[in-house]
């Protein structure tokens, strides 16, 4: 299933669990703008607030950090299970 963020209405709720995994209120301080508080942003991650057509653009923005976060994740885990097979084969 191809996950859609639509003006008018909430976002899917595995879009909202990727983003609360991979981006922190750091990551909506950097993203927000005058007219799209954080506060804001956090609404419509939490499905409590519609996407609308003024925090459409800024949402797509932490929807583009949250992957980025989630890459660095991947490089993480993969030096991780690197060192730990490393670590194993010693033993």
């Amino acid at each position: 299933m191809i996950m859609e963020i639509q003006t008018g209405k909430f976002i899917d709720q595995n879009l909202s669990e990727y983003l609360r995994k991979y981006t922190s209120k750091n990551d909506m301080l950097d993203i927000c703008t005058d007219n799209v508080s954080v506060y804001t942003l956090r609404e419509v991650m939490m499905r409590n607030r519609k996407v609308t057509e003024e925090n459409k653009p800024v949402f797509l923005l932490l929807v583009v950090r949250a992957k980025e976060n989630a890459d660095k994740e991947i490089v993480s885990a993969t030096a991780c299970k690197k060192d730990l097979l490393e670590l194993l084969d010693t033993i």
